[in-house]
């Protein structure tokens, strides 16, 4: 956590929704998944169903792991009715909020599919983050397309955002994506659970290279 930084910035009485368009220069990009949401319990439902990986992460995840396969887990994780198991990482929306009142406008870029881009939206707001749209009533919310790379799909989504906005703020669980914000000269680029100081953070439990090897879905598995 950064010198100086508070975990629970205050909070401003104001309301964004996804009817109002707002466009300002400076923006701040989430992640969603392991950054503004807790997806732990998913992962525990799946393991309950019958689906979910039966040994912990070790970096060389295979198929086997997988009692009905991955892509069984993976529709199971990624299920809209999920989602409601999610716990909001402590102090998130204070946080996004608080850059939110500082002039900020807000954008989510995560590698959930798209075809769950309604339910998304729904869950930001049901759980108190502010939606924007931009000048084109676009909202900012980005999901990547089926079988696309979730490092480029955020580079991409990224460069796109810069024609329009000056991004000082990246947010990010993992270092692949970290990395990706700094290619594109991102200054403050962070995990959100280390900005906050929320503790114990699963990533823990990953090594950083074993985080961004070809096997690693997104996913730890506690002991």
């Amino acid at each position: 956590m950064d010198a100086g930084v508070k975990p629970n910035p205050s909070i401003y009485p104001v309301e964004y929704t996804v009817q109002t368009p707002l466009n300002r220069s400076k923006m701040a990009v989430f992640d969603i998944d392991d950054t503004l949401f807790d997806s732990s319990q998913r992962v525990t439902n799946a393991i309950r169903a019958g689906v979910g990986p039966t040994t912990p992460y070790t970096g060389d995840r295979k198929s086997s792991d997988y009692p009905k396969g991955k892509k069984a887990f993976m529709k199971f994780f990624n299920d809209p009715k999920q989602f409601r198991a999610d716990s909001v990482t402590p102090g998130a929306v204070e946080y996004v909020r608080s850059l939110a009142n500082k002039g900020y406008t807000i954008a989510y870029c995560s590698g959930r599919t798209n075809t769950h881009i309604d339910a998304t939206i729904e869950h930001l707001k049901q759980s108190g983050f502010p939606v924007f749209k931009n000048s084109k009533g676009e909202t900012l919310v980005y999901l990547k397309p089926m079988r696309a790379k979730t490092a480029k799909f955020k580079y991409d989504t990224m460069r796109r955002l810069q024609a329009s906005y000056t991004i000082d703020y990246f947010f990010d669980d993992l270092h692949e994506n970290r990395e990706v914000a700094h290619s594109l000269n991102v200054i403050g680029v962070y995990d959100l659970r280390d900005r906050l100081g929320v503790l114990p953070n699963p990533r823990r439990n990953v090594p950083i290279e074993e985080q961004d090897s070809p096997d690693y879905d997104g996913v730890t598995m506690l002991e």
